[in-house]
């Protein structure tokens, strides 16, 4: 495989931290948006204490992995 030049590597740097970030941003909105829906109906499927520990999970990894992308970013050259 030939050798990537530094921008086009540079690319590829900002498109895994994009991505890993973008899934950490499906994680928090997950996280937020689930559990406060649910609780909006009159028979909700978990416990109010499962939505709202299973929606703080769901943030804490996103913003891990939004930390994680930040993270990726610092290797750009």
């Amino acid at each position: 495989m030939a050798k990537l030049t530094q921008n086009a590597a540079n690319q590829q740097i900002k498109l895994a931290a994009t991505f890993v970030n973008n899934i950490g941003v499906g994680f928090i909105i997950a996280g937020i948006i689930a559990p406060g829906l649910s609780m909006l109906t009159d028979r909700p499927m978990l416990t109010k204490e499962a939505f709202l520990g299973a929606g703080l999970r769901c943030a804490v990894l996103g913003i891990v992995l939004h930390l994680l992308g930040r993270c990726v970013l610092r290797r750009i050259q």
